[in-house]
């Protein structure tokens, strides 16, 4: 019995143990237990991707362009083509008083369909030219020494002759490119704005260059204007303020030497310090200048009732903005200077908001060099700095100064309708680039 007993217990015994699980196995089965989420390793993500959003693909979001920049353009572009035909209806080069009348009607048109497509052409698309902006300099280049082998045309070398009588005045042109190039080269890269030897030599030779080609032709006021702005580009790029000082010293040194040298020159500021020493010579477009702003009082004298448009030289051209405050009175005149202030508001206002770094040097160099003509011209008629032969953006008559400061308009518009594409990550989780054929350089950079 007691053998029994025992053999019972043995068996029982037995059958425990065959079906507790061996050891390894129950080590294996504890592995292949997933561990808990909250037990995981945590990814760690860099400080600097928290502080710093990722940049945004480089899509055109379909935002509406700035209205203010556009309404401000064409107030502008609608009193110069009342007042281009005003100042000049009486002296026309034919029997057709409506000559001047005519062609800044089809000038206006040109600038309206360049407005219509500067709204329309993604800023993506503008940015594409930058491949191009080596040629697009050579071609400026070209047409500014073409000027010096032609003819000479009211004693300067500014007009390239075109068909129906329309001329190409190269350095309108060259404003333009030369501050394209300058957004181009400095957006790409990140170092050499500082250095002579590297992005900033080559940008002060190609300015150096373009305004000296510009002032022999001569046109000083413009050579200023691309200098002026150039600078500004260079110093949104991250130029130190010490070579802006040495630029502005060797810039003082270059106009007084070609004062020196040209006695036109010397001869205007003589007529800026004292215009009544010489009153039918160098002093004559300031004194009747001052007359014309002096006689139209608050209201002015009305449309085409001005007295000094018949004896003013250059009145449809430099100095409209006499004819202007004559016709229109203070109010007029008064206007048109603060939808200038509206229109560098807008500009540098289009280029703080820009996210891309081309969009931004190029926004303010074009701002700069339509506000900064447009304040050199005032200041001419009111006697606050000498005669320069320059412009009043938008009103004064002249096919390319019009045309391609609406060229700069219609670029300010483009880049006013570029936004980043909105990405919307979850939250914890980090916004991954595009990944595609680019293998993510579809990114803007700056």
């Amino acid at each position: 019995m007691l053998g029994g007993v025992i053999s019972g217990v043995s068996v029982n015994s037995n059958r425990r143990e065959s079906n507790a699980p061996p050891q390894n196995a129950y080590r294996r089965t504890r592995r292949a237990i997933p561990r808990p989420a909250a037990r995981r390793r945590a990814k760690i993500i860099p400080m600097a991707s928290l502080r710093q959003p990722p940049a945004a693909p480089l899509r055109d979001r379909k935002v509406k362009a700035d209205m203010g920049l556009l309404l401000t353009t064409i107030c502008l572009l609608g009193i110069g083509f009342i007042m281009v035909f005003s100042a000049s209806y009486y002296d026309t080069v034919s029997e057709n008083i409506y000559y001047y009348l005519q062609r800044q009607a089809i000038l206006t048109g040109l600038a309206l369909a360049i407005l219509i497509g500067g709204i329309n052409i993604p800023y993506s698309w503008l940015r594409r030219f930058r491949s191009i902006d080596k040629q697009i300099l050579l071609v400026t280049g070209v047409l500014l020494a073409a000027v010096f082998a032609l003819p000479e045309k009211s004693d300067a070398h500014r007009w390239i002759p075109l068909a129906f009588g329309f001329n190409l005045q190269p350095s309108e042109v060259a404003k333009f490119t030369v501050v394209f190039y300058l957004a181009s080269l400095f957006s790409r890269r990140r170092s050499g704005i500082n250095t002579l030897s590297g992005d900033l030599g080559k940008a002060l030779l190609v300015v150096g260059v373009a305004a000296g080609m510009i002032a022999f032709e001569p046109d000083t006021g413009t050579a200023f204007v691309l200098a002026a702005a150039a600078i500004a580009v260079l110093l949104a790029a991250g130029l130190r303020w010490v070579y802006l000082f040495l630029a502005g010293g060797a810039g003082v040194i270059a106009g007084v030497c070609l004062i020196l040298r040209s006695p036109y020159r010397l001869d205007r500021v003589l007529g800026f310090l004292d215009p009544w020493q010489d009153p039918v010579g160098n002093g004559f477009q300031i004194i009747h200048s001052l007359y014309a702003l002096g006689t139209g009082g608050l209201l002015g004298a009305g449309i085409s009732n001005s007295s000094q448009k018949l004896i003013l030289p250059a009145q449809n051209t430099d100095f409209i903005f006499s004819v202007i405050g004559e016709e229109l009175g203070f109010i007029g005149a008064g206007f048109v200077v603060i939808l200038f202030l509206i229109f560098t508001w807008r500009g540098y206002l289009i280029a703080l908001r820009c996210p891309d770094k081309f969009g931004r040097l190029l926004a303010v160099g074009l701002t700069t060099s339509i506000s900064l003509q447009a304040a050199v011209n005032i200041a001419v008629v009111t006697q606050s700095m000498p005669t320069t032969g320059i412009t009043l953006p938008f009103i004064s008559y002249g096919g390319s100064s019009l045309l391609m400061s609406v060229v700069s308009v219609g670029a300010l518009l483009s880049i006013s309708r570029y936004r980043p594409a909105a990405d919307k990550p979850s939250h914890g989780a980090a916004a991954k680039p595009p990944q595609g054929k680019t293998g993510g350089k579809a990114w803007a950079s700056d």
